[in-house]
């Protein structure tokens, strides 16, 4: 005989529904909200003080405005502040207040607050997810990035990253086609010497969140990062997602840039839980793509 699940069971909120009205109940599920769809882009960056970081990289975007408008697009930046103190941090928002949008108070997950910052707040048709610990000495890669996602076919572009030694950080991301660690993503070349070549755009199986351009429609269509990650895999989810809708992902080399990486997470960090999450939902997928 059939027992009905109790009420804390994981799944006993299925227990009375029919599919269908689980269907009901998903739906607009993930939604981004609103958003705007003039051209430019829309910068979010999420921080916690680190003032040596964020100072010069708000200063650097928002002395690029006039280049931005030179070619008819608008340029927003959004930070998405988890708590900062530091005097320096605070009294540069207050120095940009009229020419920056900071979202205040925010408990840090990187999914949740880039939602957070983008669902309501985007005017533009473009959004860049900015990490704090990228080195930016002009505007001109953001404008690089635009001019490859606005490209025929192409939902997100991510940079070519150099770490601070001039080794590779991200020339992209790839999947391991065989062994253990199947189906896992990975940085090719990381830690290698590659040498520039400034304008080149190459496609890619993912890119990373620490510098990814996407198109702000698509962000929306695929209700934006997931925020079942804790800590990694959600910019591959986007990416693989935005490709299963029928778009591309390229990654820029606008010359060097640096992403100091790991300033703002300790280095060798493993989410395991994340990555059996994205294993069980993206696992077909990369084996029927790239076998």
């Amino acid at each position: 005989m059939l027992t009905a699940r109790p009420a804390d069971h994981p799944l006993a909120r299925y227990r009375d529904r029919s599919t269908l009205q689980r269907i009901d109940d998903l739906a607009g599920a993930g939604s981004i909200g609103p958003v705007g769809d003039e051209p430019g882009v829309t910068v979010v960056i999420l921080n916690l003080d680190r003032p040596a970081l964020i100072v010069p990289l708000l200063r650097t975007l928002t002395a690029g405005e006039g280049e931005f408008a030179e070619r008819g697009l608008g340029l927003q930046v959004i930070v998405g502040d988890t708590g900062s103190t530091d005097p320096q941090v605070l009294a540069c928002y207050d120095d940009l207040a009229d020419r920056i949008t900071v979202v205040p108070d925010l408990a840090y997950h990187f999914s949740a607050c880039n939602n957070t910052c983008v669902a309501g707040r985007a005017m533009f048709d473009h959004v860049l997810f900015l990490n704090n610990d990228v080195v930016l000495e002009s505007v001109a890669p953001v404008l690089a990035l635009y001019d490859a996602v606005t490209a025929p076919g192409v939902g997100a572009a991510g940079l070519f990253l150099d770490l601070p030694d001039g080794s590779v950080q991200h020339l992209g991301v790839d999947v391991f086609r065989a062994g253990d660690f199947k189906g896992l993503c990975y940085h090719p070349a990381a830690g290698q010497r590659v040498p520039h070549e400034a304008g080149r755009v190459w496609p890619s199986v993912a890119a990373t969140g620490a510098a990814l351009m996407v198109r702000t429609g698509l962000f929306t269509a695929v209700g934006g990062f997931d925020e079942r990650y804790a800590a990694e895999c959600q910019d591959v989810d986007l990416c693989l997602a935005i490709r299963r809708l029928g778009h591309d992902v390229v990654v820029v080399d606008a010359g060097p840039v640096v992403h100091i990486e790991n300033a703002t997470r300790s280095r060798g960090e493993e989410n395991w839980p994340d990555r059996r999450l994205f294993m069980r939902r993206w696992g077909s997928y990369i084996e029927a793509v790239w076998p």
